[in-house]
């Protein structure tokens, strides 16, 4: 891929942040209850810029980033109490709208398939970092609970 073409899908996805967070806003899946609701907003702009950076930057300070958002939000996404369908949904929302951005340009599809590659990375290593913490948060809340229950039953 030349210069010019990474060039030109980076002033593409920062010319549509706006249009693209918004379209995300509107359709992803919310629940009322949420206590960190506010943070979503945040959270899609953190991942808008994580895909950005992974646009132009490689190796392991990235990683972290990605695990780090990811962390983040997954303890969000627990002390929530949310489902983790709504969250993966959402996720995987955020993907598409940002690869439909990629399709309509006029870039040739042999020239994105490169960031194609590095954006699927981008959100399947995030998702994987928060699933990962998500389950290991809930199984940790139900060992807990359980050992609290047999507790009170011993006595």
């Amino acid at each position: 891929m030349t210069i010019e073409t990474n060039y030109a899908i980076l002033e593409l996805l920062l010319t549509e942040k706006e249009n693209l967070l918004s379209e995300w806003n509107e359709k992803i899946l919310i629940n009322k209850d949420d206590p960190f609701k506010d943070k979503i907003k945040d959270n899609g702009d953190a991942m808008f810029q994580l895909i950005i950076q992974i646009l132009i930057k490689d190796g392991q300070e990235l990683e972290n980033y990605i695990q780090k958002l990811a962390y983040t939000v997954a303890e969000q996404r627990v002390k929530a109490d949310i489902n983790i369908g709504d969250f993966v949904y959402n996720v995987n929302l955020g993907r598409t709208i940002v690869l439909n951005i990629l399709n309509r340009s006029e870039i040739h599809f042999h020239e994105l398939q490169r960031q194609y590659e590095r954006i699927g990375y981008c959100f399947d290593k995030f998702l994987y970092h928060a699933v990962s913490r998500y389950t290991d948060a809930k199984d940790q809340i139900i060992k807990e609970k359980t050992q609290f229950i047999d507790s009170t039953h011993k006595h």
